[in-house]
């Protein structure tokens, strides 16, 4: 994605919320990563933006088999380490191994939730499978 492109996302999800861009709650530097958060009025994190310097146009992926590793480097599959894929279902409340435990999570700004059924999980983790971003096992 051009860094562009993610601004733009990113204000929208800002905007939903009724946050700004110049003012994150939390900005951390791990390694080339820059973590920013913001939190709405109740203290919960509701966006969430990871910056990854001189990454190309591309998905980023941690190769491997381990836990929080996933998918194989090619065009546009850019091993740098961090799963996107990974960090994208941990934060909406989808990355966890027991399919059994529905989530909820707020959708919009009235603080309406959505519950995540199990069905809905078995569908992503399909999903993610058949892209090649989630090992068979």
């Amino acid at each position: 994605m051009k860094p562009g492109n993610a601004t733009e996302i990113l204000k929208q999800w800002l905007d939903l919320h009724e946050l700004t861009l110049d003012k994150p709650d939390s900005l951390e530097q791990q390694g080339p990563v820059r973590l920013r958060r913001w939190r709405n009025a109740r203290g919960q994190v509701v966006v969430e933006s990871r910056d990854i310097a001189g990454l190309a146009h591309g998905v980023p992926l941690a190769p491997g088999e381990e836990a929080g590793q996933v998918g194989r480097a090619g065009p546009f599959l850019l091993d740098v380490g961090l799963s996107s894929t990974h960090g994208i279902l941990r934060f909406w409340g989808l990355g966890t191994d027991r399919i059994d435990e529905p989530r909820s999570f707020v959708v919009n700004r009235q603080a309406a939730t959505r519950e995540v059924t199990p069905r809905l999980f078995g569908l992503v983790n399909k999903a993610l499978r058949r892209a090649g971003l989630r090992s068979r096992r």
